[in-house]
């Protein structure tokens, strides 16, 4: 017989299921606590379900933060570049004179953009996770407005006339930027 006391045979369980795998609802949360108050499940599951989803919320305001900070500063970084420049309409005539702190600023660039690349397929990754969680959740609701319903009004994100998700917009600035940041390490290098 084991000992119920035995925290250390307890830790080498695993909590949860290993990443990807699913649980039933039922398996969400121990129900065996309400046996006798199937009220009380059903109103803490719903209080449950609306944290989550306000959290899936609040994920996606910090990512719209995130995607405020990260174009505040490729436009401030283009900026400076374009002081860096003397006489912009003269060198344009003569030839841009691109100096190392202009190369310094492009790669500065090039690696935040990589950043907000990573940041913006993480923030994705999270939010797939979570949806998959509420969407779970809801097949224990009368219905599932959140994710099956809205997901299923936007057909699914398969066709861009009816929804064009953000995170395939939101992925192609950075990569704008980084294509123009390499022209002016390129144009740099070639000693222009």
């Amino acid at each position: 017989m084991e000992d119920p006391n035995n925290l250390g045979a307890q830790a080498s369980q695993p909590m949860s299921p290993p990443l990807g795998e699913s649980k039933s609802p039922t398996e969400l949360g121990d129900k065996s606590v309400y046996e006798d108050n199937e009220e009380l499940y059903q109103e803490h599951f719903l209080e449950q379900y609306k944290m989550y989803v306000a959290s899936s919320d609040k994920i996606s305001e910090r990512r719209g933060r995130a995607n405020v900070f990260f174009l505040t500063l490729q436009t401030s970084i283009f900026t400076v570049i374009g002081f860096l420049v003397e006489d912009w309409d003269q060198s344009l005539a003569d030839g841009v004179r691109y100096t190392p702190e202009i190369a310094f600023l492009a790669i500065t660039g090039v690696l935040s953009c990589y950043t907000w690349f990573r940041l913006i397929n993480s923030y994705k990754q999270l939010n797939t996770a979570k949806f998959k969680v509420i969407e779970r959740m809801e097949e224990s609701l009368p219905c599932g407005p959140y994710v099956k319903e809205e997901w299923r009004e936007l057909g699914e994100g398969k066709d861009p006339k009816i929804y064009r998700p953000l995170t395939n917009v939101e992925r192609a600035l950075p990569l704008i930027f980084i294509g123009m940041y390499c022209i002016f390490i390129f144009l740099f290098l070639m000693g222009k």
